[in-house]
């Protein structure tokens, strides 16, 4: 099984929701596109297309194209609050990991899809990876052995 990129038809399958009337092919094609290099060949196979649909769907989903709540709350230019207030009513959205470090957050990661993306890239791309130095070679006994 080789590496495939996710086609249109793909990402029509795995999210039914987002239908053409809804989510132009030129948005999905879009999104695939900013996708693929957000996904490559080191991730697994078996994680390789799903890692870019997820990516696809949130960052159209970030854009006010996705059909739902998230969709139309990025639409309207509410997606990235933290505090709401209108009248009586006040809307508070919890921290959902989407910082980075360093003040810099990916609004990608902000909605239900971005969750997902991260926790598959987080099996996919791991941290540096540390190893043993060795053993300290023995000369004896210490401290006279040196």
């Amino acid at each position: 099984m080789a590496f495939l990129a996710p086609t249109i038809a793909d990402f029509r399958a795995r999210f039914p929701r987002a239908t053409a009337d809804k989510v132009p092919d030129t948005m999905v094609a879009q999104a695939l596109a900013r996708a693929a290099r957000q996904v490559d060949t080191t991730w697994t196979e078996g994680d390789f297309a799903e890692g870019q649909l997820l990516y696809a769907a949130a960052w159209l989903t970030n854009e006010g194209f996705w059909p739902g709540a998230e969709g139309e709350a990025a639409a309207a230019g509410a997606s990235g609050f933290k505090v709401m207030k209108s009248g009586q009513l006040s809307l508070e959205r919890f921290d959902n990991g989407a910082s980075s470090g360093g003040g810099q957050t990916d609004p990608v990661l902000a909605t239900g899809y971005g969750q997902e993306f991260a926790a598959l890239r987080a099996q996919n791309v791991g941290g540096p990876r540390v190893t043993s130095a060795g053993a300290v070679p023995y000369c004896g006994g210490w401290p006279w052995g040196f």
